[in-house]
């Protein structure tokens, strides 16, 4: 019986080793190759990447916020601006004095002296920088103006859609050293020396300035040495 011929040998050297075989491939019971898995995020994942996300855009809203926030005015300091109303053209007497948050024994740090000029001069922060606005005027003041709605002193209350005297429909309009606004007039933070002007008035008719009177005590407000 002949023995099987060996795997040739290369000349002055050892056998090659054989080739190493392949791992088998995956098949299905059909025989075909199986497609690798995919491993899929779960829920859990895209909580939590939503969860990142939002608190960076939070951490970014805040940080924008903060830089664009003024302290101004801050407590001690004393500043007036002129407020003008006037109802279909005709002008509303000046908002009436008072010193103390409506219903309260609270000094108001936005007050009236009843010459028609805002006194500004907040003793707390939560009433100086951004807060110190026309609307927390109004409301120290025990009345309510905004872009839709006039409630006054001595009963006068007014709402965009009402009809003035000559049958023409008006709404809330406002301006700011003589132009014309957009928005919430209780929004805004008066800076020193400016002239706000709200008016309920048809559309198309010029926004009236405050009084002359008013206009002449803004420069040299009677308490500006009385604090």
């Amino acid at each position: 019986m002949s023995e099987p011929p060996s795997t040739p040998t290369p000349t002055g050297g050892t056998p090659e080793p054989p080739a190493p075989t392949p791992p088998p491939v995956p098949t299905t019971k059909r025989g075909k190759p199986k497609k690798p898995k995919v491993q899929r995020k779960g829920f859990g994942t895209y909580a939590f990447t939503a969860i990142v996300v939002i608190a960076v855009a939070v951490a970014g809203w805040q940080i924008a916020k903060s830089l664009t926030a003024s302290d101004e005015p801050k407590v001690g300091d004393h500043i007036h601006a002129a407020l003008g109303i006037t109802v279909c053209g005709l002008p509303v007497e000046n908002a009436p004095e008072f010193e103390n948050q409506d219903g309260t024994e609270t000094k108001a740090g936005l007050h009236s002296h009843g010459d028609g000029l805002l006194h500004i001069h907040p003793f707390t922060e939560e009433e100086s920088g951004d807060s110190a606005t026309v609307g927390r005027f109004m409301d120290y003041g025990g009345w309510e103006a905004d872009e839709d709605h006039l409630r006054l002193w001595d009963g006068l209350e007014v709402s965009s859609g009402d009809p003035c005297p000559d049958g023409r429909t008006a709404r809330v309009r406002w301006s700011l050293n003589g132009e014309e606004q957009d928005g919430n007039p209780s929004d805004y933070k008066p800076e020193d020396q400016d002239v706000i002007s709200i008016a309920f008035l048809p559309d198309g008719d010029p926004i009236p300035e405050p009084p002359a009177d008013v206009l002449a005590a803004l420069p040299k407000p009677a308490d500006t040495q009385q604090g």
